[in-house]
């Protein structure tokens, strides 16, 4: 299977079509790092009364006898004197957890802002973090929220983290790819597990990896994120029955890494070694706002059609029975949208769920192998476009129930995208039903890096013409 990567890298180096700009990057010295760094704190899953927090006890303040009790303060002001503190926390944490602590504050008030911070005897002091609630159901307020996705380290620096640092937001939704199994010695580097991540120990070092990054502690101790992963946190595109089946042990250590270095709720349960994560859920903000997060790798069916990038869609992509969530997700995705008294309804998917067909231009009939058939090449059939039916139906359930006000926030493609998702995704004359606004990633490569300048305006282009519902195209920029 010719995965994304080596698609990519092929036409990277089809100057033969298309003369082609290298792409700027910031230089890096090799970027070293020690388990006995300060990692920081950090919030998420807020909701009007609660909210949970992080941290990990560093190195040089574990103990040798191993596990202990680590305090947490909750205040409503950053100088933590008595009468602005609103609870008190005890948690123990140890070696199974690689020393980290999340703990759920309980008993807070609806959309306030709350400071917090951990100690523990052997003497670690964290940073004062700051958080704030979600708003009470029937408030109101308007919400802003940042939607962030895919940030190599090695590809660059979180610069956009320090952006929205300076900003004014209730959260940021974090789409997945917060790491990479894999790495490199490139603008930043990462060679942990030799340059992939195999095992719970490789995993959590590749969290303390990017941990490391000044500007991504800093968000996370100034905004609560709400989290989702996407594949890069196990390996690239995987389905979640397959690498059951082939690498349980590889899938329990990112599993457990995830939940243990981000401010999620639970812990993955194990069924005859095969792990299971919670992490489907639906966040309320106001009156205006809920937030739908959907599990796209943990259910799917796998990718088909002898490779994910630029390919034509064959028959098997279009099996009835194919699912990119599962029959247990959809379902309560479609009753919690149709309950929910909430202005707008905004679904979390990792993935686009628009379409985006490849032009029949030289530059693509060359990624395609000359396949570029009218109408049926796709830029990446790991996204829903490799699992039509199950949206048609998705589609489908949300006409037949009246939904109305949907918007689907999506990362994992690397630019930006923004248009219409219409009642049937192959005729853009149908009505339109949703909205779908697709971040690029903070740092990991685009477009415009694998081919260069001039070869991405005439992608950019040529995308735009395939694809009439598409009404704003990005190939260039990173961010949020």
């Amino acid at each position: 299977m010719i995965n994304r990567r080596q698609a990519l890298t092929r036409a990277a180096s089809a100057s033969l079509l298309y003369s082609s700009g290298s792409a700027g990057m910031l230089s890096g010295r090799a970027f070293g790092f020690s388990s006995d760094d300060d990692l920081g704190v950090a919030s998420g899953e807020p909701t009007p009364d609660s909210v949970t927090l992080w941290t990990r006890v560093p190195l040089s303040f574990q103990v040798r006898s191993g596990n202990l009790d680590v305090r947490c303060i909750v205040a409503t002001a950053p100088d933590f004197s008595p009468s602005t503190i609103v609870s008190q926390y005890v948690q123990e944490t140890g070696p199974a957890q690689d020393f980290t602590v999340r703990l759920r504050a309980t008993a807070l008030a609806p959309g306030t802002y709350y400071f917090y911070k951990f100690t523990t005897d052997s003497g670690y002091s964290s940073v004062i973090g700051r958080t704030k609630t979600a708003l009470d159901p029937f408030a109101l307020q308007p919400v802003r929220f940042a939607v962030v996705s895919c940030q190599d380290f090695t590809k660059g620096y979180f610069l956009s983290y320090r952006a929205l640092s300076a900003t004014t937001i209730d959260f940021i939704l974090h789409l997945g790819d917060f790491i990479y199994e894999k790495g490199a010695a490139a603008v930043r580097t990462d060679v942990i597990g030799g340059g992939e991540a195999t095992t719970l120990e490789h995993y959590r070092q590749k969290y303390k990896l990017y941990l490391t990054d000044p500007d991504l502690k800093e968000a996370r101790r100034l905004f609560p994120f709400v989290h989702l992963w996407d594949d890069h946190e196990v390996v690239n595109n995987y389905s979640g029955p397959a690498l059951a089946a082939s690498d349980p042990e590889r899938m329990r250590g990112g599993y457990q890494a995830f939940y243990e270095f981000n401010p999620v709720d639970g812990m993955p349960s194990f069924s005859d070694g095969v792990p299971f994560a919670p992490l489907t859920r639906a966040l309320r903000f106001g009156k205006h706002l809920e937030l739908f997060a959907l599990d796209q790798r943990q259910f799917r069916d796998p990718v088909v059609c002898g490779r994910d990038l630029v390919v034509q869609r064959c028959k098997e992509a279009l099996h009835p029975g194919r699912t990119m969530i599962g029959a247990d997700q959809k379902a309560w995705l479609l009753d919690s949208m149709a309950n929910s008294s909430a202005d707008w309804k905004f679904v979390a998917s990792e993935l686009m769920m628009m379409p985006v067909r490849t032009p029949k231009i030289p530059l693509f009939n060359f990624l395609a192998d000359g396949e570029n058939a009218a109408g049926n090449t796709f830029l990446t059939l790991d996204s829903w476009d490799g699992y039509p039916i199950e949206r048609q139906k998705i589609i489908d359930a949300w006409v037949n129930r009246g939904l109305k006000d949907i918007v689907v926030c999506s990362g994992d493609i690397h630019n930006f995208f923004a248009g219409t998702i219409h009642a049937n995704p192959d005729d853009p004359a149908s009505p339109g039903i949703a909205t779908e606004l697709t971040t690029g990633s903070l740092t990991s490569k685009g477009m415009s890096e694998w081919l260069g300048s001039a070869a991405t305006l005439v992608a950019r282009r040529g995308i735009s013409r395939q694809n009439s519902h598409i009404k704003f195209l990005d190939l260039t920029h990173h961010g949020y």
